[in-house]
């Protein structure tokens, strides 16, 4: 955990593009890309949500990014306490609301208070507690939090209050779940949005009702109901819906560049303050006022300290023996005297001295100890509460799996049974299963659609487990057509009878053309049919034929509908596994999943029961 990484996620938040933070920084976008992804892995929570709204941050960056800025802001305070002869004690000014902190005015001009608030009081931290959609983290300890200098609430409000200051008002816009473009400059007229389904996100009363009052007066549809993070998942739909909203509300969903569209007439709501009585308060909401009015560029936090540091430090704090504290932190004594030689010249002041009988803190470290104590309690936090919201978020699972041809077989009894057992083990669980070919189950994978999906072909770039099944493909006629010879055929016998087989992006076609290809032979089916079930049942009722899995139409074959003749010169061999993005590694829930699929393909006929140590050893090393 890096308070750099920390600071790149923070600048990153509030740009609408990467390359913007990126150029801020004197790194390219890349860079910061491969920052963000690294945050995303150690917290074990998705930061960047993409769509047909462009990148966006999700509830949970929302989240992250509120509960780093006070980390961030005391490790600067604790680079720069040693600085300031005299500083009173840290203060908390507290800044809530239920809107989302969303990339755009607002929340550059929080940020720009913040930094100019922090100025004048450098001992002042502002904390922001807005909306975060679904995440919840458990209470933190008070401990951790220091005593309070005061508090604003920032919401919507009709300004009728006169202890209200009205900050700004925020415009109404439109979004588009389609790709239909807006007139000149931005702008949709009222026929335009007459042919247009509306929908307006969960609002208070009082500006549902200004929105509902707009809409009868230009003899608009009644708009419905819609969360603004399913619209932002919503694209091809038949019939095209726009969403209207403050763009404040929506560009944290939707993205800072999203394409908003000027309503035809000026349509706002007031944001306004509430706060507390104090200075702090009063001067804060001064000067974010000021920022709204004349937005500038917020400065950039590049830390000196490291979290290594303070916490090395603290160890030799709380335990001012030089080798003591290395065996408490389980690192060599020269390592440990590095750091903190390293942090000493950064900070420009002796934090030790160096007796016979071991360290002697000094003045400049009882001082130095208040703040980072609370830095890395704060960090401690952080960390505890992502775990505890990662591991609410995998309660869910989703997965994918190759299309299935009926209720009845090896594969489908395997999975049956795999799901059984699971769910015994993992109750509280939700589980989702869907099924398509492999081509949309890749792009299911890696747009986290689904976690992962079972498939029965090898996909680049992409992580895949094999499961150790061992499944030969045949021809499947009925017993009514003209007889093949008993026993197997010939690849080349069998792409020139009159076939039926699924597209391009279903695995079985793809590992038929791939051998055909290395023979020098031509897939031509006769029909191409997306669904098992109108296959079998074309080749029941006319003169065809179909390639698939032996396990998959034994049963068929048993009760006398149809005959299977094995694919021989070459032997066609399909292998399922388990694809899973290359982004991420395999939760605990999914790993299980995984090894009751393993079992119950080997008790189904599909491989060896038992793994050699060289599986389990991949199985672990892949999904590390």
């Amino acid at each position: 955990m890096q308070l750099k990484r920390f600071s790149y996620f923070t600048s990153t938040f509030h740009a609408s593009k990467y390359f913007e933070a990126a150029v801020a920084y004197g790194i390219s976008p890349s860079t910061l890309s491969e920052s963000i992804t690294s945050l995303e892995k150690e917290f074990g929570l998705p930061l960047i949500q993409r769509g047909p709204h462009k990148r966006a941050p999700t509830d949970a960056a929302n989240w992250l990014h509120q509960r780093i800025e006070p980390v961030l802001q005391l490790a600067e305070l604790a680079e720069t306490i040693l600085d300031h002869e005299e500083l009173p004690p840290v203060e908390c000014l507290m800044v809530t609301s239920p809107l989302p902190l969303a990339p755009g005015r607002l929340s550059r001009a929080t940020r720009l208070a913040v930094q100019a608030l922090r100025k004048e009081h450098p001992n002042v931290i502002v904390e922001m507690r807005f909306h975060c959609g679904t995440m919840t983290p458990p209470d933190a300890d008070p401990q951790s939090a220091p005593s309070t200098a005061g508090d604003i609430v920032l919401d919507y409000g009709d300004g009728a209050n006169g202890g209200d200051m009205v900050l700004f008002h925020d415009e109404w816009a439109a979004v588009m779940s389609s790709d239909r473009r807006a007139g000149p400059e931005g702008r949709i007229d009222l026929d335009g949005l007459r042919r247009l389904r509306l929908v307006i996100p969960p609002l208070p009363v009082a500006q549902t009702g200004r929105i509902r009052a707009y809409c009868s007066r230009h003899d608009l549809a009644d708009p419905g109901i819609m969360d603004v993070e399913t619209f932002a998942r919503q694209t091809g739909e038949a019939t095209a819906t726009a969403l209207l909203a403050p763009r404040a509300l929506i560009a944290g969903v939707l993205g800072g560049d999203a394409d908003f569209i000027i309503l035809p007439e000026d349509m706002s709501s007031p944001i306004i303050a509430r706060s507390s009585e104090g200075v702090m308060a009063r001067r804060y909401l001064a000067l974010l006022r000021q920022h709204i009015e004349t937005p500038g560029t917020p400065a950039i936090r590049k830390p000196q300290l490291t979290l290594r540091q303070m916490r090395y430090f603290l160890m030799l704090y709380d335990q001012p023996s030089m080798a003591a504290a290395a065996r408490a932190l389980h690192i060599v004594q020269p390592a440990l005297s590095s750091q903190l030689r390293k942090l000493e010249a950064t900070l420009r002041k002796p934090l030790f001295h160096r007796r016979s009988s071991g360290l002697e803190p000094t003045h400049h470290a009882h001082r130095f100890a208040q703040v980072v104590r609370l830095a890395v309690g704060r960090c401690d936090q952080l960390t505890f509460q992502a775990a505890h919201m990662a591991a609410a978020q995998h309660q869910r699972l989703s997965i994918g799996i190759v299309p299935l041809i009926n209720h009845t077989g090896p594969l489908v009894d395997a999975l049956s049974e795999t799901v059984k057992e699971w769910t015994r083990s993992h109750p509280l669980v939700s589980l989702k299963i869907l099924e398509a070919p492999a081509g949309t189950l890749y792009r299911w994978v890696e747009s986290g659609a689904v976690s992962m999906a079972l498939v029965e072909t090898h996909l680049s770039h992409s992580s895949q487990l094999d499961l150790h099944s061992q499944d030969v493909l045949g021809i499947v006629s009925h017993r009514s057509a003209a007889p093949l010879p008993h026993g197997p055929i010939s690849l080349a016998q069998a792409v020139s009878l009159p076939l039926i087989l699924p597209n391009e992006t279903f695995g079985l076609r793809q590992m038929v053309e791939r051998a055909a290809s290395k023979r020098g032979l031509r897939v031509t089916p006769r029909m191409e049919v997306g669904s098992f079930a109108m296959t079998l049942a074309l080749v029941r009722d006319m003169q065809f034929a179909t390639i698939l899995p032996e396990t998959a139409i034994r049963p068929y074959v048993s009760d006398g509908i149809f005959t299977f003749n094995p694919i021989a010169d070459p032997v066609i061999r399909r292998r399922l596994s388990i694809m899973f993005s290359t982004d991420r590694s395999l939760t605990e829930i999914e790993h299980g999943l995984i090894h009751a699929l393993r079992r119950h393909l080997a008790r189904a006929g599909f491989g060896p029961l038992t793994e050699s140590a060289e599986d389990s050893d991949a199985f672990d090393q892949l999904s590390a």
